[in-house]
């Protein structure tokens, strides 16, 4: 059971979800080409000639698909109903924030760290707690000179040990939409004070 507060990652065949029990969002980002194949196999999507061309499509184009649920959003921006709420606000948080697998980042050069941070790089990436290891401001300072090589020290990582072997995949936005493509009649609005967004990369 996942309790309140706490940010997990689960990474599965196709996806992965993070941020999972913290009470502001959680992410999640997968393959959308099997996913459509999972809804047509569930029986909650019918096998029609406009979705194999979607399937084939997305993996064609190597389609990942990205969502972010937000939790208790109107009560944090002092919001009383969605409406007071505009798309553009949405997606400039999206540029800000939620884009960061496609954000241009530093390599990361181990051998120009400083040793306490190399130290810090090497027990994160090994499972290292390091929020029982380091003092409160050591963790954000090490959390801040990290980030800029897109790694963040405060999302907890699932440590398997598996043979090495290194792919590079480079992200971008997906901007090419197919022409047979029809945006489906979906309403985000609920009255809910949560609110689920889905972009493409």
């Amino acid at each position: 059971m996942v309790k309140p507060g706490r940010q997990n990652t689960r990474a599965y065949e196709t996806g992965v979800t993070y941020g999972m029990g913290s009470r502001y969002k959680s992410n999640k980002a997968y393959n959308k080409a099997e996913d459509l194949k999972r809804l047509i196999k569930s029986g909650k999507l019918e096998n029609s000639t406009y979705i194999q061309k979607l399937i084939q499509f997305c993996d064609q184009q190597g389609i990942v698909r990205i969502e972010t649920q937000f939790r208790n959003y109107l009560a944090r921006h002092s919001l009383v109903f969605w409406g007071e709420n505009t798309h553009y606000d949405l997606h400039k948080h999206f540029q800000e924030e939620e884009n960061i697998m496609i954000k241009d980042t530093e390599i990361l050069d181990i051998d120009k760290l400083s040793t306490t941070l190399k130290a810090t790089y090497y027990d994160y990436i090994n499972g290292v707690n390091l929020k029982a290891r380091l003092s409160n401001g050591t963790f954000y300072r090490h959390k801040k000179a990290l980030s800029k090589f897109g790694i963040d020290i405060s999302m907890t990582l699932n440590v398997e040990r598996l043979p090495v072997q290194t792919k590079i995949i480079r992200l971008q936005p997906c901007i090419a939409i197919p022409d047979f493509y029809f945006m489906p009649d979906v309403q985000p609005w609920s009255n809910s004070s949560h609110l689920s967004l889905a972009k493409i990369a």
